[in-house]
């Protein structure tokens, strides 16, 4: 299996150059469909009209940036833990890729999500992506999470080599892969 297909599901992550996920997603097959989803039970992305408003344009932007790329970005409405391993399943998915969040209703949501798609035999593969530091990565001197910015800033100072070279993983995308299984619904 050279190019299995992959399911690369944006979410906060609405670009497609500097994306952790997706550069993983790049190293294994260049046979990708992105999909970004309008989560009905977590509408904070879109409930008031500046928030819909610079969604809108950044899912344009970035649906212009697959199609450049001579694939698409594919929009759905509705429930994620149905969607994502319907989609998947529907191409014929190895792997779902995305990026990891760290609010507590899309950590439950990823795990059902991950369980149904483990029992599908699709592989899950997360990454962090729009944090400066993983979570897990950086504590208080009391092994605890940080509750004033100060010394928080201070030691993430101190740890800034873990973050890396903003341009080390930087790649030009090129493909030409067009999904035919959803262009025919």
């Amino acid at each position: 299996m050279n190019k299995p297909r992959i399911l690369f599901w944006h979410r906060k992550d609405l670009r497609i150059f500097d994306n952790q996920a997706l550069i993983k997603a790049f190293s294994l097959s260049n046979a990708i469909t992105s999909t970004y989803i309008f989560d009905k039970n977590y509408s904070h992305d879109f409930n008031a009209s500046s928030r819909a408003w610079f969604l809108g344009s950044s899912l344009q932007e970035l649906g212009n940036n697959w199609k450049k790329m001579g694939s698409r970005l594919v929009m759905e409405e509705g429930d994620p833990v149905l969607i994502i391993p319907q989609l998947a399943k529907k191409i014929n998915a190895k792997f779902v890729f995305w990026n990891r969040s760290i609010e507590p209703y899309e950590v439950n949501r990823d795990l059902k999500i991950k369980k149904n798609l483990e029992e599908q035999n699709i592989q899950v593969i997360e990454t962090w992506d729009h944090l400066l530091v993983e979570p897990l990565k950086i504590f208080s001197g009391n092994n605890k999470p940080y509750s004033v910015y100060g010394p928080f800033y201070k030691n993430l100072k101190s740890k800034m080599n873990l973050l890396g070279s903003y341009y080390q993983d930087k790649v030009v995308f090129q493909f030409k892969d067009i999904d035919n299984k959803l262009k025919k619904n």
